[in-house]
């Protein structure tokens, strides 16, 4: 019997994403958010931070081959917090190719696959929740910003430093890396 994907994507939206929304700096993959959409907010509060003459030091973080290396219990565990029914925890932690073969993955998420993006904004929305509520300004695209605002660059360094301190911790948690090649940090003066 094949399931229907759209309709356990759309109780997953309609039922448990009003219950336990994503956190509001979640731009990735989401109607009415966009690229522009995390840009804008990133560029006023660095516009905002040098008219009050303060420096604003920014981390663009890109997270290696996130749907390849993400964890497959980081999803899982993101659902069963959310309270989403166990049968479609059990889905979602196979993937089914019809009647005709059945595959489990080791690690990541099916390129292309339905629920893939929805997926990777969950695990991505752990670390949002951690960041922004330990007081760090992080936002969510396809990649992770950063930003820490103040009057004393040296104090602006080491906060910065403890909020990358914090995502590492939680990318070992998640199976994932830092691609170094494509992450960078800017200073706005």
């Amino acid at each position: 019997m094949k399931r229907n994907r759209k309709n356990d994507k759309q109780i997953y939206r309609d039922d448990t994403l009003p219950r336990f929304p994503l956190n509001i700096n979640q731009h990735a993959y989401l109607a009415g958010k966009s690229t522009d959409t995390a840009l804008h907010t990133l560029v006023g509060k660095i516009e905002r931070a040098i008219n009050s003459q303060q420096y604003a030091l920014g981390v663009i973080l890109d997270i290696e081959g996130a749907f390849n290396n993400a964890s497959t219990n980081s999803p899982l565990n993101v659902l069963r917090s959310k309270k989403v029914s166990i049968t479609i925890i059990q889905w979602i932690a196979r993937v089914n190719s019809g009647d005709v073969i059945e595959v489990y993955l080791l690690k990541g998420f099916p390129q292309g696959g339905v629920l893939s993006a929805l997926m990777w904004i969950l695990v991505a929305d752990s670390l949002l929740t951690i960041l922004n509520s330990a007081g760090y300004f992080t936002q969510g695209f396809a990649d992770f910003s950063i930003l820490v605002e103040g009057i004393d660059l040296s104090t602006v360094c080491e906060v910065l430093q403890a909020a990358l301190h914090k995502n590492e911790r939680w990318r070992k948690d998640h199976g994932l890396s830092a691609n170094p090649e494509k992450t960078e940090m800017v200073l706005f003066t």
